[in-house]
């Protein structure tokens, strides 16, 4: 998967961070009732919003991968 250079530097750099921004992912995607395809086209919807070309791409690819299909990925 592509992530940016900035990205892994700043990760390489701020592991500690790094990790902590992981597991408040996780805890952020375990709170609610909405399960991973569902959150997944909602933060393609927010990233379309941002007008965030990279992120737009990443939301897409997550949500297909977590059973979105073409037209729910279009509708959002």
């Amino acid at each position: 998967m592509y992530l940016p250079d900035i990205y892994d530097k700043f990760r390489q750099q701020y592991t500690s961070i790094s990790e902590k921004y992981d597991q408040l992912g996780v805890a952020c995607r375990e709170a609610g009732p909405l399960d991973p395809k569902v959150q997944d086209l909602v933060k393609l919807g927010i990233a379309i919003g941002a007008n965030s070309q990279g992120a737009v791409r990443s939301s897409a690819r997550k949500a297909l991968a977590s059973g979105a299909t073409a037209e729910e990925i279009i509708q959002t």
